[in-house]
């Protein structure tokens, strides 16, 4: 089994350029807690929920209509805080090789890529739903 046959394709994903409002709003929903930060469908960073948790406040206040502060860190772009140590596995990949990476660096997701453009995201969730197909059957 390969990459491609438990990724999550065409994952939601933001341009460095993009506000961090914007990324917020995108992991607003709670389905995904990962997010790839891309430029021109390269990956460039990844943020997680834990990264943007300090400015969901912010957020909110907003909202709410506070005015100031607040409003200057939504509008920066996430490039300022998401992390650029970023390792992408090749769609084709072992599966296995999203575990080691995942056990390796503490991450909870892995970009995946065909020819170094985004198509896919591996996350703990993936794994553990195929582990619990192949315990089931």
């Amino acid at each position: 089994m390969t990459l491609a046959d438990v990724m999550t394709p065409h994952p939601i994903a933001v341009r460095a350029a993009a506000s961090v409002r914007d990324a917020l709003e995108e992991l607003e929903g709670g389905t995904i807690r990962h997010l790839p930060v891309v430029d021109e469908g390269l990956v460039v960073g990844m943020l997680s929920d834990r990264d943007l948790r300090p400015w969901r406040n912010a957020l909110q206040a907003v909202r709410e209509g506070a005015e100031g502060a607040a409003e200057e860190v939504l509008a920066r772009p996430v490039r300022a805080f998401m992390r650029t140590d970023v390792l992408c596995l090749d769609v084709s990949r072992p599966i296995v090789d999203a575990i080691d990476v995942m056990l390796d660096f503490k991450v909870g997701a892995v970009p995946v890529v065909d020819n170094d453009r985004l198509v896919g995201i591996v996350s703990y969730v993936d794994l553990l739903e195929l582990l619990k197909t192949e315990l089931s059957g």
